[in-house]
């Protein structure tokens, strides 16, 4: 497979446009929501079947947020584990990363 060939799979996660914080595991439909308004996720470009995106929630209040997760408008595509930990009131930066890799044949 070509680098291009890599580049436009990782690019079929672009979708992935929201992320959240979630209290305890979000199965597969986003449940344990922590209320903490979900925030977008802006893309870079794939390279080398790599791309990666930043979701900037700007106030997270103490409290403990084990799982992240990812969403395509109101569909909930995946959590992440995370374990986070807050003991004030910050900012937090949470950045996704997305390869697409060739497997080497018969594994």
């Amino acid at each position: 497979m070509n680098q291009d060939q890599l580049n436009t799979l990782c690019e079929a996660y672009q979708n992935v446009d929201g992320a959240t914080l979630h209290e305890d595991y979000p199965g597969n439909t986003g449940a344990n929501d922590s209320g903490i308004t979900k925030v977008a996720l802006s893309w870079s470009d794939a390279v080398t079947g790599e791309m990666k995106a930043t979701a900037t929630f700007p106030t997270v209040p103490a409290g403990e947020y084990p799982w992240a997760g990812l969403w395509d408008g109101t569909v909930f595509i995946e959590a992440v584990a995370i374990n986070l930990v807050v003991t004030q009131t910050i900012p937090f930066y949470l950045t996704v990363r997305h390869y697409a890799r060739e497997r080497a044949s018969g594994n």
